[in-house]
């Protein structure tokens, strides 16, 4: 952890000597051998060697197919902003993660150097789109130093990046087209890689102009501090202006009852006050410019920007605009505000993957381990793991009857096991596919425990007493809140049949109704126990194909589903999973439909796509969740406009992967009891009516202003953006976005600008009520795309917390999931909002 000082922020840490001069490293190649140099010549599986003693060490660098190449140094600059290796170069602020070990797919070919002496000075550098650096280290000290420093910078690089992430990406560019700032100045054809590096892909003409307005000394040549005073200038957004100008009475700067005035009136914050106002001045207000080694210019322009006075200049102000601080969403999205204790787990959707092993199709992509990693570091919290019987006795993962590649099953749960908690502290759920042999069932279970049980991240299972019996007083009646299995892993997958005694089953917990999304009315509503159907009778005992061993550590254990009568008459334990065709030939039944809402509040279902989707697309996850299904399972490694919706979903409540299920869809909360049933109740009715004389919007118009640093793509130098817009969770009126989520419109392209294209004009207002659909749980969703290049970049919020106003919506990308640091749209957000009596007609 990087310190913190007094007031609580992030001090920049300590990079000791070592780290700075570097160690020896032996990069892996790609021919599953390892191979150390001494001087010019390469000696094949040479022992690793004491280095220089200014140099600390050996490592040996791990390739993409598992062959350790000559020796490196490997190194971190003096201002802590970029790794070297022999020719690769990271800049820190691109890395995702840094692990210990050998845990990575280039490690799992090595065929020697991985006993545990090995693996004790191994580590993984995790950058961009799933690359890794590979290495082995002299000895465990310098391998931890390089981790835990590492680690400390990228802490403070994400501190600083969050007040100016613009400002950070700048300066990184600089150094990248400057030998990491060892020449001071670039000429006007170096200006236009620089820009063009920056998104801004303008004519010479308009760069030499560019330049010639901050080139000072008149040389024609960009100095760094002239850059930073171009990257200054070019921020200045044409439609924050024309706000500025409006509530500006010198139209030089905002004083602090000016910047007021605007958070009240124009962005519709009637909670703003001083306070805010000072915080927004003082993180904002114009600094000193100062060179690469952090020294303020005497010759700064600190005339022309009096930093003394608590003022706000244009610079600052768009750049307030496009910070966290002016974000779409409702700042409380991004702490888990929601209540996770009062509630049974069941009450919950879960952000879910399906073949999260996939890096492709379904058919012959490659299986790859990393992808566990980078979903749970999304936030999802179900991932999928297809288990068949591998050589040696070891389990593996892969789609099976297909060319995809294997990827070992413990080396997937260790992946898991370190990346599951990183994100969110509640409960990951593995959804077991198991197509072993008794004997590798046994392994499974076996390596599972290994893994989990010694880690302590397995819940209490249940016994077999309460497997087999039905008492009304069991544990079971609810599953616990995802606050009380906080931190654990829980099993979902085929038992043995426990054979069950004739004690009554208990009903499905009492439900909460509220009417068309109202205070109007609540309603308690019981189910009661169906009587054993044909499916229970006695049959001929048939050989288990579920080891007991594997069975006894199952906490969702996955039944074959025969009716919703007898799944809401099963234990909570038990669950059905649906493909989408199935969920949707029971939505169409409205009986069925009833009935599948009810199964869903005290039970988990989980919906998968169908199999015909050989290329891994996605299907519309609204009508899974109108049911109330938790596990709504998407292909994460195909990016699409279902999957952005999902992601954009959940990124409410600090994207922790579970959001509270609205009213109509839960049961009552655990501390429920017949003696204060109706208490609880009324308190619900209460909060609910609480929440619609707030308002809900009705009307939703858009105005799309314009966008920053769109991303290239490697073979279109060039992008003409456009943006598309679809509201997920409405049944489409007219016309429909991808796979039928939600209803869509479009922006016309602007013409080879993807620096700051502007659609000033382009409004959209789309009546929430037409069509039906979940109005609560409805999701606006931005994709920034080029007609060749395809997505470029996707940012949203979810209805119910958009702020009105002039808001910034922050683009990630479209594969990686990784927040795009400089790139941004401004929109204009208005909504009619429903008055406190009105109903809405749907």
């Amino acid at each position: 952890m990087a310190s913190q000082n007094l007031t609580g922020s992030i001090t920049k840490p300590h990079i000791p000597e070592l780290v700075i001069n570097g160690i020896d490293v032996l990069l892996v190649t790609d021919a599953g051998k390892l191979r150390a140099s001494t001087g010019a010549k390469e000696h094949k599986d040479a022992p690793l060697r004491a280095s220089t003693p200014s140099l600390g060490g050996l490592v040996k660098r791990i390739s993409s197919i598992g062959e350790a190449s000559r020796v490196h140094t490997m190194k971190i600059s003096p201002d802590g902003d970029l790794l070297t290796c022999g020719k690769v170069q990271i800049y820190i602020h691109e890395i995702t993660d840094v692990r210990k070990g050998q845990t990575t797919t280039n490690f799992k070919k090595l065929t020697n150097h991985n006993d545990s002496s090995h693996q004790s000075r191994s580590f993984s550098v995790i950058h961009g789109l799933r690359q890794t650096l590979d290495a082995i280290a002299l000895d465990q000290t310098s391998r931890d130093l390089f981790y835990d420093c590492l680690n400390q910078i990228r802490e403070y690089l994400h501190s600083q990046e969050s007040a100016d992430p613009e400002h950070t990406r700048a300066v990184a560019e600089w150094l990248k087209h400057t030998n990491n700032g060892a020449e001071k100045q670039v000429d006007l054809s170096g200006t236009t890689k620089l820009l063009k590096s920056l998104n801004l892909n303008a004519k010479k003409a308009v760069v030499k102009e560019l330049l010639h307005s901050v080139d000072v000394n008149g040389n024609g040549k960009l100095e760094f501090v002239e850059f930073i005073e171009l990257m200054r200038k070019l921020r200045i957004r044409t439609c924050a202006n024309k706000v500025f100008d409006q509530f500006s009475a010198n139209k030089v700067y905002l004083l602090p009852d000016e910047l007021l005035k605007f958070l009240k009136d124009y962005q519709g914050q009637s909670d703003a006050d001083v306070d805010l106002v000072n915080t927004i001045v003082k993180q904002f207000q114009p600094q000193p410019i100062r060179t690469l080694d952090g020294k303020p210019l005497s010759s700064n322009s600190s005339k022309a920007f009096p930093i003394d006075i608590p003022v706000l200049y244009r610079a600052e102000f768009s750049r307030y605009l496009e910070s966290p601080f002016n974000g779409i969403a409702k700042p409380k999205y991004d702490t888990v505000y929601q209540d996770m204790r009062s509630w049974s787990i069941t009450n919950y959707f879960v952000a879910s993957s399906h073949n999260t092993y996939l890096s492709g199709n379904q058919l012959q992509s490659r299986s790859d381990i990393e992808m566990y990693a980078m979903v749970l570091l999304r936030g999802c919290r179900c991932v999928e793991l297809d288990v068949w019987d591998g050589a040696n006795n070891k389990p593996v993962i892969y789609h099976g009857h297909t060319l995809t590649s294997q990827i070992p099953f413990y080396d997937t749960l260790v992946t898991i096991r370190d990346h599951a908690f990183k994100t969110s502290p509640f409960p990951v759920i593995l959804s077991l596919e198991v197509h072993c042999s008794i004997t590798q069932q046994n392994v499974m279970a076996d390596m599972l425990l290994d893994v989990f049980g010694k880690a302590k991240m397995l819940p209490e299972m249940w016994t077999k007493q309460e497997l087999a019996t039905g008492s009304a007083d069991s544990k079971w009646k609810q599953l616990p809140s995802p606050y009380d299995l906080k931190y654990k892993i829980l099993l979902k997958g085929s038992t043995i049949k426990i054979k069950e005694k004739a004690a009554p089953l208990p009903s499905t917990p009492t439900a909460v109704t509220l009417s068309g999304h109202t205070a109007a009315s609540a309603l308690m509503k019981s189910s009661t126990p169906a009587t054993a159907t044909g499916s229970q009778k006695d049959k001929a005992a048939k050989p288990e194909k579920v080891s007991e061993k594997l069975s006894n550590i199952m906490y969702l254990r996955a039944t074959h589903f025969n009716s919703l009568t007898e799944s809401n008459n099963n234990p909570p334990y038990k669950m059905s999973s649906f493909s989408e065709a199935k969920l949707a030939k029971l939505g169409s039944n409205p009986s069925d439909a009833s009935l599948l809402v009810d199964l869903n509040r005290s039970h988990f279902s989980r919906i998968y796509p169908s199999g015909k989707r050989l290329f891994s697309s996605n299907y519309d996850p609204f009508p899974g969740w109108r049911s109330g299904s938790q596990l709504v399972a998407l292909n994460y490694q195909t990016r699409s406009t279902p999957l952005y919706m999902s992601l954009i979903k959940f990124q409410q409540n600090g994207n922790c992967g579970y959001l509270l299920k609205p009213f109509p869809l839960r049961s009552l909360p655990l501390s429920c009891s017949s003696e204060n049933k109706h208490q609880i109740i009324n308190e619900l009715v209460s909060q609910e009516n609480i929440d619609n004389e707030k308002g809900r919007i009705l009307v939703l118009a858009i105005e799309v202003l314009d966008g920053r640093q769109l991303p290239l793509k490697k073979k279109k130098k060039v992008v003409d953006p456009f943006v598309k817009i679809t509201i997920g969770g409405r049944k489409a009126v007219g016309t429909g976005g991808e796979e039928g989520t939600g209803v869509s419109w479009k922006t016309k392209s602007v013409a080879g600008n993807g620096f700051n294209p502007n659609w000033e004009g382009e409004r959209w207002e789309v009546d929430l009520r037409e069509g039906g659909g979940d109005e609560e749980g409805a999701v606006v969703l931005f994709e920034v795309a080029d007609k060749e290049a395809g997505t470029l970049g996707f940012g949203g919020c979810g209805v119910e917390g958009l702020r009105e106003g002039l808001r910034v919506v922050q683009l990630w990308h479209p594969k990686s999931f990784e927040r795009l640091p400089m790139s941004n749209l401004l929109v204009r957000i208005e909504g009619v909002k429903r008055a406190k009596t009105t109903k809405s007609s749907k």
